[in-house]
């Protein structure tokens, strides 16, 4: 009988490359990249500058895109000397070229992604009277799909930012923006996600919710195991509060639904954020806003060490708080109100390998009167892979966070920057088990190909 072998040189190489996982292909974590145009002075040609993320600029006519800078008068907002802006990001977009003094005949813009990416999104700023902007996406010839819109269109309109979006799990190559002959237009927060070939990118996360509130018993209800987003922003950059939309997320990566609580990871040049988004920024969908209390209790690592890196409504005063329970380590009391309007929510920054975090909706301001759940009828987990695992929104009953080993060095099971025999002891106490900590090639159990992949990588974490 013929049995598969692998050298341990290639089984690492197959499991870096993210192929290999117990003979099945599974999906792989998302690379979350935003470009806000900000490094560049009003005026400057924009075509390559932006390769190193595998994305690059081009306008009809052999030309380039140039930067545009809010106010007026400016290259793309002069409208009777009015102040057109603001752009979601900063202050700098991109938008067509002036050619030959010739101000008014539109000149289409296109995006070209090498690699192909998987979603894009970016902000139509300053739509005008009588304009409509249409953007197409590619891959190679084919037209995977367009998006129009116009003055009047909702959220659409001088000096709105007006969202387009393409998803497409194939891959997209180029997007072009069809741009009107008018004055006023450019675009912003450009954010593209593609996959990643392999452990090295996104932050594993195992998820567990107890059965019942207080019972604890995590270990026996594993929900699954969700990646973070790995990508160049921080997390405040992600989230975008009261930009595109008013006092609300405007983040790429959830697309928000109505009456849902969010919960998401990214890993940036701020470390590990845990995200959370209360509702959706659309008042059509949502008519009623809503109201949560929770708390938050960090487990094996201190509270000083985690920064409040985005808050949502922090104008709204005594409605939204955060702060630490008196008498209790490491714990977060957290309470929110929103209209209809609106989103609620909130990132933290700087989880660490071997942390705990343990989230529940309960009891926050000290005022029994006051409802811990109002508005909100679901609660999910969002992993970069696109799996969405549902959660049980129920006061009391706790959700646990663990987070595993560092991208690129998994099989360091103990967390202490090395892969050795510590990490042989762990994962042999779990051999034959569905451990979703020493599961390292994702097969569904713990086996002889899990010791191979943590044997490649015996040493020091890269």
């Amino acid at each position: 009988m013929k049995t598969r072998m692998l050298t341990q040189a290639a089984l690492a190489a197959a499991v870096t490359a993210g192929i290999l996982r117990g003979g099945a292909l599974v999906a792989l974590a998302g690379e979350l990249f935003v470009i806000d145009f900000e490094s560049y002075t009003e005026g400057t040609p924009i075509g390559n500058q932006y390769a190193p993320l595998g994305v690059t600029f081009s306008a009809e006519g052999g030309q380039l895109p140039v930067i545009a800078v809010a106010g007026a008068p400016q290259i793309a907002f002069g409208a009777d000397g009015v102040d057109d802006g603001p752009m979601v990001s900063g202050i700098a977009g991109l938008t067509d070229p002036v050619i030959a003094g010739d101000s008014v005949t539109g000149r289409d813009l296109r995006m070209t992604f090498d690699p192909p990416v998987q979603m894009v999104r970016f902000f139509a700023v300053d739509i005008d009277r009588d304009e409509v902007l249409t953007a197409r996406a590619y891959r190679g010839r084919t037209e995977l799909g367009a998006i129009t819109r116009w003055h009047g269109h909702p959220l659409a309109g001088n000096g709105e930012a007006t969202e387009f979006r393409f998803d497409n799990p194939h891959g997209i190559t180029e997007v072009v923006i069809e741009v009107p002959d008018r004055i006023g237009f450019a675009i912003d927060a450009l954010a593209f996600e593609r996959d990643c070939p392999g452990p090295a990118c996104g932050q594993r996360v195992r998820l567990s919710q107890e059965s019942e509130p207080g019972l604890g018993d995590f270990d026996l209800n594993v929900r699954g195991v969700i990646t973070s987003y790995d990508t160049n922003a921080t997390a405040d950059h992600l989230y975008l509060y009261d930009t595109a939309f008013s006092a609300s997320f405007a983040g790429p990566m959830l697309r928000p639904v109505a009456d849902r609580s969010h919960l998401v990871l990214t890993t940036g040049p701020d470390g590990l954020s845990v995200v959370v988004v209360h509702d959706a920024p659309d008042g059509a969908a949502d008519l009623d806003g809503g109201a949560a209390e929770m708390r938050i209790e960090v487990v094996g690592q201190s509270l000083e060490d985690i920064v409040w890196s985005a808050e949502d409504e922090p104008e709204a005063g005594g409605r939204d708080r955060a702060a630490a329970e008196s008498g209790a380590f490491g714990r977060l009391l957290i309470r929110h109100g929103w209209g209809p309007c609106c989103t609620d929510g909130y990132a933290l920054t700087g989880f660490a390998c071997g942390t705990s975090v343990v989230l529940e909706f309960n009891e926050a301001d000290g005022n029994a009167l006051t409802p811990v759940i109002e508005g909100l009828h679901e609660w999910m987990a969002y992993s970069s892979t696109g799996d969405v695992i549902p959660l049980a929104l129920e006061p009391g009953r706790r959700v646990r966070l663990d987070v595993l080993g560092a991208p690129g060095c998994l099989a360091d099971l103990t967390c202490d920057g090395l892969v050795d025999g510590d990490d042989i002891v762990v994962l042999m106490q779990r051999w034959g088990s569905s451990d979703d900590l020493a599961d390292l090639d994702l097969d569904g159990g713990v086996d002889g190909w899990d010791l191979a992949a943590l044997l490649a990588r015996m040493g020091v974490c890269p």
